[in-house]
């Protein structure tokens, strides 16, 4: 497929406004489909989101999606997971993208995909990661114990050379 993934669009200081909601509109459009469809991501990152030279999105590799059914006892339509399941405790995706539940190998739902698409959008706009650590459990740690530091504050000068590796990041400027 022609085009450039977000993540190589991403630039240190983060995207213009006007291309983020270009982007994240047509990501969260994709997501909801996928929900639509039964579908659960379970990893959703800037590296697996394609953009056309025309600006088109495609949402990529779905090897770890998860397929869903409405409960045939729930009148409300809740999800159920299909066969083959993923052992409870068992982690998958991509560690700084991970929803808390699924950092603790708990079951997953479209609210998780909603989390991570949260951390991709705080990406484009800082050009930061929302949870990083020096290691995989530090970045597991800091989804289940951090919140992100304020936008305002954007990556530590540490970091804001190397976009791969910037500090947590918040939504909640009083925090």
């Amino acid at each position: 497929m022609a085009g450039k993934t977000l993540d190589a669009l991403i630039p240190r200081k983060g995207m213009k406004l006007s291309d983020t909601l270009k982007y994240s509109v047509q990501i969260a459009d994709a997501v909801a489909a996928a929900h639509a469809a039964g579908i659960v991501r379970r990893d959703l990152k800037p590296a697996n989101v394609m953009v056309t030279e025309k600006g088109l999105v495609n949402v990529l590799d779905f090897g770890l999606a998860k397929l869903t059914e409405p409960a045939e006892s729930d009148e409300f339509g809740t999800t159920k997971t299909l066969e083959p399941r993923t052992e409870e405790g068992t982690i998958v995706g991509t560690v700084a993208y991970m929803s808390p539940e699924q950092a603790e190998g708990k079951k997953v739902d479209a609210r998780s995909d909603i989390f991570s698409l949260g951390s991709v959008l705080y990406e484009m706009v800082t050009g930061c990661r929302a949870f990083e650590g020096t290691s995989k459990i530090s970045t597991l740690s800091a989804i289940l114990h951090q919140d992100p530091k304020p936008a305002a504050i954007r990556c530590s000068s540490k970091t804001s050379g190397n976009r791969k590796t910037p500090k947590p990041r918040s939504e909640d400027p009083a925090k």
